[in-house]
């Protein structure tokens, strides 16, 4: 039997996300949760979310002790999100941000380490002696996305490498489409680059088949590295070499931390910071 001291509210963004067993958070997640919440024996309870309007009614009930919650989980972190934390942090009431991507002054959240994932990345292509690094990014103003192409320059300035504009490139489609595209024009370049730091795995899939398509060699003619893992090494024609993160960590450091609230009185907000690891394989 779940403790009932241990209720947690995980909020959900439409109505269909409270029916499922994985409360809408997708397959990338459900379950991770759903293997933190039995572990720590916790009876979680859906909280409807679709607009702002009903989280902020909800979250008035909770306090008035309307709804009985000893913690909130939300299943992801916006900047819209900053009002909702700033509300909780006044009350005291225990709740926990899953998947930011950086740590946001006074909201409490497990974040993975976007800008040192795309340092360790862009870092492999210069540690085996690339030296003309291109990266392939997104059009994108999510926190993501933004620190991804942060850490990439980082890598080339801590190397001491001029960063180049025309070797950076912001897709409009972040998916295979937009790296194969953008790959093509790479390809059709007077300079081939001879390394290419992908913001994403499904773009880096699509980067590696156009290289295929046009006959170039990888590693040998171009090296490629990503971020992000989906556990197969087969994912790309040619396997990624790419930061991984152990999603199975984020449910549970952060469901730990809103367990250790109860009990803490806390004056800076709880921050976990997870790391992820470099998963060398033939592309680089």
């Amino acid at each position: 039997m779940p403790d009932e001291a241990k209720k947690i509210g995980i909020v959900v963004s439409t109505p269909e996300d409270a029916t499922h067993s994985d409360f809408g958070f997708g397959p990338r997640y459900s379950r991770s949760l759903l293997k933190a919440i039995k572990a720590l024996n916790i009876e979680a309870v859906p909280v409807q979310a679709v607009t702002k309007l009903n989280l902020n009614k909800n979250l008035k009930e909770i306090l008035n002790g309307e709804i009985i919650l000893h913690g909130m989980l939300f299943c992801s972190y916006t900047p819209a999100h900053k009002q909702v934390a700033e509300m909780l942090n006044e009350s005291g009431f225990p709740y926990m941000f899953l998947d930011m991507a950086r740590a946001e002054p006074g909201v409490n959240g497990v974040y993975i380490d976007q800008f040192d994932a795309a340092r360790m990345s862009t870092a492999r292509l210069i540690e085996t002696g690339h030296k003309k690094i291109a990266c392939i990014g997104v059009v994108d103003e999510s926190e993501w996305f933004e620190e991804r192409h942060k850490g990439y320059f980082r890598a080339l300035s801590d190397a001491g490498i001029k960063v180049s504009g025309d070797l950076v490139f912001r897709l409009s489609e972040p998916g295979e489409a937009g790296g194969y595209m953008a790959a093509q024009k790479l390809i059709a370049s007077v300079e081939m680059p001879d390394g290419l730091f992908c913001a994403s795995i499904r773009i880096a899939k699509g980067v590696i088949k156009a290289l295929l398509a046009a006959g170039k060699k990888i590693p040998q003619d171009v090296a490629v590295t990503s971020v992000d893992d989906l556990g197969d090494p087969n994912f790309c024609e040619v396997p990624l070499t790419t930061v991984d993160y152990d999603i199975d960590r984020l449910p549970l450091a952060a469901l730990e931390a809103l367990l250790r609230m109860k009990n803490e009185k806390r004056a800076e907000a709880v921050q976990v910071r997870l790391e992820g690891k470099i998963l060398i394989r033939k592309s680089a």
